[in-house]
């Protein structure tokens, strides 16, 4: 085992990034907990974090930035928000509990029920791709079918059934109108593509053709009924209506993957928002306040798939885990509140209004806005409502923009989404601007 003797950390969690990294590269696999916190703006290396507090994330030298990732949408409420560690404080006293039954599972369940309007019940799990994998289990079990159709750029975690088609290359990606099944990880079964049909989202009409073909053998059509990880793309005027009507008419579940979407536009998702209700929904992100947990919800009939009522077996020790329970509770509580709301409405008409105007000045693109998410398209200014428009953005000037935002003081991460938390406060979002438009700036060489 190697030394630590020359890793210095102070009380403040800071040491040298070069020797936290030369240290971390001896114990875990390049260094990171996870390959998506490699960093092409840092030049292949991990943004190296100390401490966040609020809208705040702090390095390991201690500079401060504003944070517009909020965790990947993950800290809505902020980073150590004085409720969610309040909860943390009450799990603890009760015992920080696991592979035990409480009645904690149960209140954050019976919340769920009364925000998310699919939710009759409800299996509670840790990550969203555990999440969306029971989905499919769920429905494959229920309907005794066994395909899947998805929809390109749409992430649903890196699970073997679903692990297809999120970012594929343009040159790779085959016709539009029958896109090549592509899985995304090597060490995943390439039989298991027979089971998935990729499409287009949006068009409705390669939906239908679809279904006309293969509704006797396909369990679900799952998608992000909005498609934040290609930047907060909307569906078109009457696309999830007309997705609702084809899979009742043709006896295929329909599932929303609201992991990311969800608490994003209301407390009741983007299902409550648009006004279409799929038969089960995925959960995760933002239910924990921070901490790890996320959900399958859904109509009784289907939900009871799931043993010990059905045949559809999916069980863990940490499963209600007393400490996540009390977090998930915390912060449903929070999302019942109006105030909050409220607060995120002025606090993204300020950031937005700001952003719009800017992208326009220095004719960098546009951005698209979701409740607290949005999307930036840096060289693209017609709308756009597909994975292959959005893949066609200016990578070079994107690029050249997030790497000078790290020296503006503004924390992006170098991906399709953005956001802001309920913590963050009219000036923080002018500090953000600030920093945005010096490096729009840089990026375009543009005063």
């Amino acid at each position: 085992m190697k030394s630590t003797e020359n890793l210095k950390i102070d009380s403040l969690g800071r040491c040298d990034p070069e020797q936290a990294f030369e240290f971390a590269s001896h114990y875990l696999v390049a260094g990171l907990t996870s390959p998506g916190r490699v960093r092409k703006e840092l030049d292949g290396r991990a943004f190296w974090v100390s401490r966040g507090e609020g809208a705040y994330l702090w390095d390991l030298k201690g500079n401060k930035y504003v944070d517009l990732n909020a965790g990947h949408g993950a800290a809505l409420v902020g980073h150590s928000h004085p409720a969610i560690r309040l909860a943390l404080r009450k799990g603890i006293e009760m015992g920080i509990l696991c592979g035990q039954e409480t009645m904690l599972p149960a209140l954050v369940a019976q919340r769920i029920c009364e925000l998310v309007p699919c939710a009759e019940r409800v299996r509670l799990v840790f990550t969203g791709t555990e999440a969306t994998q029971l989905a499919i289990r769920i429905a494959r079990g229920f309907t005794g079918k066994w395909k899947i159709v998805k929809f390109e750029g749409h992430y649903h975690g890196y699970n073997e059934p679903l692990q297809f088609n999120f970012q594929p290359p343009l040159d790779q990606a085959g016709p539009r109108e029958a896109p090549a099944v592509r899985v995304e990880t090597s060490g995943a079964i390439p039989e298991n593509a027979k089971y998935v049909s990729v499409l287009p989202w949006n068009d409705l009409g390669l939906l239908e053709d679809l279904l006309k073909r293969e509704a006797e053998q396909t369990a679900a059509v799952i998608m992000e009924p909005i498609n934040l990880n290609c930047g907060g793309l909307m569906p078109r005027p009457g696309y999830l209506e007309g997705v609702r009507a084809l899979t009742r008419q043709y006896n295929v579940l329909l599932v929303f993957d609201e992991v990311l979407s969800g608490f994003r536009t209301g407390p009741d998702l983007a299902q409550g928002y648009l006004g279409v209700t799929p038969d089960l929904c995925t959960l995760g992100k933002a239910l924990g306040g921070g901490l790890p947990i996320a959900a399958v919800a859904g109509r009784k009939d289907v939900m009871e798939a799931l043993a010990p009522v059905g045949k559809v077996v999916n069980s863990g020790t940490y499963y209600g885990q007393v400490l996540v329970m009390h977090a998930a509770r915390a912060f449903l509580d929070l999302a019942k509140n109006p105030y909050n709301w409220a607060h995120q409405q002025v606090i993204g008409k300020r950031l937005y209004d700001g952003l719009t105007s800017l992208f326009a000045r220095y004719q960098a693109g546009h951005i698209l806005p979701v409740g607290n998410r949005f999307g930036m398209f840096f060289g693209l200014e017609e709308p756009v409502w597909e994975y292959r428009q959005a893949a066609k953005v200016d990578k070079e000037l994107e690029l050249r923009f997030y790497k000078a935002a790290f020296n503006h003081g503004v924390y992006f991460m170098h991906s399709w989404h953005h956001g802001y938390s309920w913590a963050h406060t009219e000036q923080d979002v002018d500090d953000a601007l600030n920093g945005i438009e010096a490096s729009l700036r840089d990026a375009t060489g543009k005063s």
